[in-house]
């Protein structure tokens, strides 16, 4: 991906917030598979059910937000 970002002529700040969008969507709809749903359903001592409602909604909307966020940035700037 660095290479298309490159040649795509973005400024420093373009690039700063495809990083970030790349970033965002990198945590999005993690669950199982991911050590941080296993250490807060056990750290709050939720079962997986519950950990599934609540960590992987969290990771979603942090995802969501942070693409949203990056995308007016792009614009913007």
């Amino acid at each position: 991906m660095a290479p298309a970002v490159a040649a795509a002529g973005f400024s420093d700040w373009q690039i700063t917030c495809v990083v970030l969008a790349t970033a965002a969507g990198s945590v999005g709809c993690s669950h199982f598979n991911d050590s941080g749903f296993w250490l807060v359903g056990r750290l709050l001592n939720m079962d997986v059910p519950t950990t599934l409602k609540t960590w992987t909604v969290n990771q979603t909307l942090i995802a969501l937000i942070g693409f949203a966020l990056s995308s007016v940035l792009f614009v913007l700037v």
